[in-house]
C-alpha cells in the first residue's frame, strides 16, 4: 500500500488579539480610626501634662485674643479647648477638627458644660487631608502631640498653614518621648517647607513652637 500524505495551507500570517488588559488593583484601604474608650477620653481631658506642653505655655505661644477665630487641630477630649475658648471671648471662635467622632463629642460636651459651646465648633475631618475651610480662615491653629499621628505630616501642616491668615500663627506643641513624635530637625524642615517662620526653639523633653505665616 502507497503511503499517502495530507497537508493544509499555513496562512501566511495569523492575528493574534492583544491581550486584555488587566485592571490595576485598587489602592489600600486607608485604616480606620480607633474609637477612644470613656476611660481613655477621660485620662486624655484630664491628666497632667509635661510643662513643655501644658496649657500655661501652650496659651503663652499660642496668645488668644478676644474675638480671634482659632482652629485646634486633634484636640483629644479638649485638655487645651477650655482654655482657648475663654481666651477668645463671646466674640471669638474655637474650631474643633478630630477625625474621631467620639472624642469630637467629648470635647464639645466638656464646653457645654463650662457654658463655652456656643463660642465652639467641631468638623469631623482628616488633617491629612484638605481641611473643610478657606484659605486665612483662622487667626491661629493649634496642633499639640498631633501632627505625627497624621497619616501625612507634611499635608497636615500645609493645611494648617493654608487656612491661617497672613500674619497668623501656627503653635506646635511635641512629647519626645511620644511614639508618633517627629523629630525636631525633621519638624524644622516641615515648618519650612510649608512657608512657616519659626520663632522659637525646637528643643527640650517637651516643647511648644509658634510659627508665623509671613
Amino acid at each position: 500500500m502507497s503511503s499517502m500524505s495530507f497537508s493544509h495551507p499555513v496562512p501566511a500570517s495569523v492575528a493574534v488579539p492583544p491581550p486584555a488588559a488587566v485592571p490595576a488593583p485598587p489602592p489600600p484601604a486607608r485604616p480606620r480610626a480607633p474609637q477612644r474608650s470613656a476611660l481613655y477620653r477621660l485620662w486624655l481631658g484630664h491628666a497632667p501634662r509635661p510643662r513643655g506642653i501644658g496649657r500655661r505655655r501652650v496659651l503663652a505661644a499660642l496668645d488668644p485674643q478676644p474675638g480671634e477665630r482659632i482652629v485646634e487641630i486633634g484636640p483629644g477630649a479638649g485638655y487645651h479647648s477650655v482654655a482657648i475658648a475663654r481666651a477668645v471671648g463671646p466674640a471669638g471662635r474655637l474650631m474643633l477638627v478630630d477625625h474621631d467622632g467620639a472624642m469630637l463629642d467629648a470635647t464639645l460636651q466638656r464646653l457645654r458644660a463650662r457654658g463655652l459651646r456656643a463660642r465652639a465648633g467641631g468638623s469631623l475631618a482628616d488633617a491629612s487631608r484638605r481641611l473643610p475651610f478657606g484659605d486665612g480662615a483662622y487667626d491661629a491653629a493649634v496642633l499639640v502631640g498631633v501632627l505625627g499621628e497624621t497619616a501625612d505630616p507634611a499635608f497636615a501642616l500645609a493645611e494648617a498653614a493654608r487656612v491661617v491668615r497672613p500674619g497668623g500663627r501656627v503653635v506646635l506643641g511635641e512629647l519626645r518621648l511620644d511614639p508618633h513624635a517627629i523629630p525636631a530637625d525633621d519638624l524644622r524642615a516641615l515648618a519650612v517647607e510649608a512657608g512657616l517662620r519659626p520663632e522659637g526653639a525646637f528643643r527640650g523633653f517637651a516643647y511648644t513652637v509658634r510659627l508665623r505665616r509671613p
